[in-house]
């Protein structure tokens, strides 16, 4: 059956559920139902067995002593005890001719195979079989049994009251169990209709968020049950999303702001120039700015490309030994110039001889985003301590830098990209330094942290694993 013919209700989970509460315990009522029947029967026969046994040991001596009379008297007495018409009592002799039986008058709707002539029964054993008639002897339970002269017993029991009392249990035990496949269909249906309401609710949730409802969250209960822990996961879920929903949108308006600056200072240098007197070098002095902010435009994107590639995981990673002592000493030589016009110290503190395996460039290019950072925001006459240490086989980059520090409410953002910790934006960059450095620092499975002390040292720490 396709999917386009399949019926609504079998799509529907609750009337799959209740087909299988219902399937399950109906299968089960059955298995009982058999058993008990079988359990009945058994014991109904073995009782009865035992009854024709006990009779025809009482009269099997006299049968091999082939004294007739004295058998016709057991049978008789036996056969009154008893009633006629519930049993019976037949000898044969080893010719296979009756020479004795009880009152036969009501059993004439009987049909019995004949004896085996000239030979014994199943060794001596006693031979049960299974005889029907009508009426009350409907149902008949005969025992066959030779003596070791040769004769051959028949005790006879009708079981037809035995039976009615089976067929009425039978039928008894067949409505109860319709009746409890219907009840458990029922409450099949209830409590599956009340284990899918948390995914009822899952459900309405992801409808209203399809309508830009980011701000819904699924109700839980409280119970802790694996409808909870769905709605929980659901929930984290929803706020992840719409925390990357807010962050895509504030990304995409500092975009929009970073971008509209250096095209509109684009534009204006170039309206000024076309509506200028038109010299050679205004022109030449409109294409350097061009340039420039086009540079600024382009090393913008390409910090954007390399943090969205980290961020995937298909950053292009060149992977080799790099020697960490090296790697400070050569980032402090570049930025050497720079810290000298600011009159800022510099520290290079290192234990022993350290290794980690990454990328070369790209590291050298986190730590001299760090080191730009504390350049930036380090006062004339400032310090910067650059460090590296091995700690439970992790090697720790610090760059520390004095100065106002940072607010404790801004460093939770520091890592987003373009957020400024100076609102002002009084100082040059587009605030994706810091972003940039932690991406590169996750692509080496690292992390990284800061903490700040207001108006005293602000520290970026890089945690890597170290390498023998």
């Amino acid at each position: 059956m396709s999917s386009a013919t399949t019926p609504r209700f079998w799509k529907l989970l609750a009337f799959r559920l209740t087909l299988w509460y219902g399937g399950i315990l109906a299968a089960a009522a059955v298995l009982c139902f058999l058993t008990s029947y079988f359990v009945m029967v058994s014991a109904m026969r073995n009782r009865t067995d035992a009854d024709l046994l006990h009779e025809a040991t009482h009269c099997m001596n006299a049968v091999e002593l082939g004294d007739i009379p004295v058998i016709q008297r057991l049978i008789d007495n036996d056969a009154r005890a008893t009633g006629t018409n519930d049993e019976f009592f037949l000898v044969y002799h080893r010719d296979g001719e009756p020479i004795a039986s009880s009152d036969l008058s009501t059993w004439e709707d009987l049909s019995l195979p004949a004896p085996p002539v000239g030979q014994t029964v199943g060794n001596g054993n006693p031979f049960f079989q299974d005889a029907f008639g009508t009426g009350h002897h409907q149902r008949i339970r005969v025992l066959t049994m030779a003596a070791k002269n040769g004769s051959v017993l028949r005790v006879g029991i009708t079981v037809q009251d035995d039976w009615r009392v089976i067929d009425q249990a039978r039928r008894t035990i067949s409505f109860i169990m319709l009746a409890a496949v219907g009840i458990a269909v029922v409450v099949g249906w209830l409590l599956a209709k009340r284990a899918l309401v948390g995914v009822q609710n899952v459900t309405n949730t992801a409808n209203a968020i399809s309508r830009s409802a980011l701000q819904q969250r699924v109700p839980t209960s409280g119970s802790g049950d694996e409808i909870d822990q769905l709605a929980n996961t659901f929930n984290r879920m929803l706020e992840r999303i719409e925390s990357l929903v807010k962050s895509m949108a504030e990304t995409n308006d500092n975009i929009a702001h970073e971008l509209r600056s250096p095209v509109t200072r684009i534009r204006g240098q170039a309206e000024t120039t076309l509506t200028g007197s038109g010299s050679i070098d205004r022109y030449r002095e409109m294409a350097a700015s061009t340039v420039e902010e086009c540079d600024r435009l382009l090393a913008m994107i390409n910090t954007m490309l390399d943090i969205a590639e980290a961020e995937a995981g298909v950053m292009g990673l060149k992977m080799s030994r790099v020697d960490v002592n090296a790697l400070l000493r050569d980032i402090c030589e570049i930025y050497e110039p720079v810290t000298t016009e600011k009159n800022i110290r510099v520290l290079v503190v290192a234990t022993g001889s350290l290794t980690i395996r990454g990328d070369l460039q790209r590291l050298q290019r986190m730590i001299a985003n760090l080191l730009d950072n504390a350049v930036k925001y380090t006062p004339r006459g400032g310090t910067i301590r650059l460090s590296a240490d091995l700690t439970n086989s992790q090697v720790v980059l610090a760059v520390a830098n004095t100065g106002e520090g940072i607010l404790p409410e801004k460093l939770p953002h520091l890592f987003q990209r373009f957020y400024r910790a100076d609102a002002s934006r009084s100082q040059t960059g587009h605030g994706l330094g810091l972003s940039l450095a932690q991406a590169i620092v996750h692509a080496h499975g690292g992390q990284i942290s800061v903490r700040s002390i207001p108006g005293d040292m602000t520290t970026f720490s890089v945690v890597l694993p170290a390498t023998n």
